[in-house]
């Protein structure tokens, strides 16, 4: 599975979305998308960061997600470890990204080898927690948004390691993607759903933005409103700037992004996983053929 996350800004016609053995694209007509992007598999354990340091500055946004945010279980404890990447799609090397929790402990990875590999051990047991994530430079001031992820105590069907890859970008687009992480089992249950969180450049959630999922023939436009429904699973975000899309095994792989501004756009999206392949480690039958869940979160830059 490829992921292609890359600025577009749309034009009021034109969708082509290049799936099977080809990157996936999506295209406006007139504006070609530069980047491709690839889901890297789990890289060797780099050492583990062992000093913390104190909360980013104000961000200067250089650096998006560049890959769906994958998950595993692993009862040996809870990290984070991927790979940075330059504009042009190459390991960047000496790159440094920081992990911490709200109110506990916080953490600088090593800066990137020379195959643009980082990781952070955060605990070394499973544990329920909400991480955040951001690319920095050697003050500490972050270079990226801030990616939400969580860990999880339930060592089977939650997920306690991430594979989180960043890209440089050569030009910031109005909505820049903060997160695409696939749900682990506990939080999924069963679903087929695109659950999709729009924020402002302060962190509100914003209504009234419309959302393009496209697929190969087709694709769905939905608005963002304000969302309070405790059936929602724990990881997806309420209130405001919520918005959510159906997932049908029948189509072979989704593209999303904000439709009417400079977004990027968020492919690599499917069902057609096998659980046994993706989720081993899982016992329950909430992640399977057909079903599968995503949270996408944007964000309007700062520049």
């Amino acid at each position: 599975m490829k992921v292609h996350l890359s600025p577009l800004t749309l034009a009021s016609i034109g969708i082509l979305v290049v799936l099977a053995g080809l990157l996936p694209t999506v295209q406006a007509a007139g504006n070609a998308l530069p980047h491709a992007w690839s889901v890297f598999p789990a890289q060797a354990y780099l050492p583990l960061a062992l000093h913390q340091d104190p909360p980013p500055p104000t961000p200067t946004w250089r650096y998006h997600v560049a890959s769906l945010i994958l998950g595993r279980a692993d009862p040996s404890g809870c990290g984070f470890q991927g790979r940075i990447l330059d504009a042009a799609g190459a390991p960047q090397q000496g790159v440094q990204v920081r992990v911490w929790a709200e109110g506990g402990p916080a953490y600088t990875s090593a800066p990137s080898d020379g195959e643009g590999r980082w990781q952070v051990q955060v605990a070394s047991a499973p544990v329920d927690a909400l991480w955040h994530l951001a690319v920095v430079d050697g003050s500490g001031a972050s270079l990226s948004s801030t990616a939400d992820v969580p860990t999880h105590a339930d060592a089977r069907n939650g997920h306690q390691w991430y594979t989180v890859t960043w890209r440089e970008m050569t030009t910031v687009p109005e909505y820049v993607v903060v997160s695409a992480r696939r749900l682990a089992c506990l939080e999924n249950k069963g679903n087929h759903n695109l659950y999709i969180k729009v924020y402002d450049r302060q962190g509100m959630g914003v209504d009234g933005l419309w959302l393009r999922n496209a697929w190969q023939g087709g694709y769905d436009d939905r608005v963002t409103y304000t969302k309070n429904d405790p059936y929602l699973p724990p990881p997806v975000p309420q209130g405001a700037g919520y918005t959510d899309f159906a997932l049908w095994a029948s189509v072979a792989e989704y593209t999303v992004w904000v439709r009417d501004f400079g977004s990027d756009a968020v492919s690599g999206i499917t069902t057609r996983l096998d659980a046994a392949v993706e989720d081993p480690a899982c016992t329950q039958a909430w992640n399977g053929w057909g079903h599968w869940s995503y949270l996408v979160v944007f964000q309007r830059s700062p520049e």
